[in-house]
């Protein structure tokens, strides 16, 4: 499957197309059914809240990280 990744100013697509995209950069891929556009958000905004609800602290993430290292020894 073919692959490129462009910046959406090289695109010259209708206005409300291009708010929906809503970001700098996308993929786009070669799929049986034709072309398929797939926004690409910075990494940092993709993983953004991804955790959020799941009661996982910065705390809890160094309380294990302690518990693997007395595994270890």
């Amino acid at each position: 499957m073919q692959q490129i990744v462009i910046n959406t100013s090289a695109l010259q697509l209708p206005k409300e197309f291009a708010e929906k995209i809503g970001t700098e950069r996308v993929m786009i891929r070669k799929v049986n059914e034709g072309l398929l556009l797939t926004p690409m958000p910075r990494h940092t905004r993709r993983l953004r809240g991804m955790l959020k609800g799941k009661g996982f602290t910065t705390e809890r993430y160094f309380e294990q990280k302690r518990e693997d290292k007395e595994l270890e020894v």
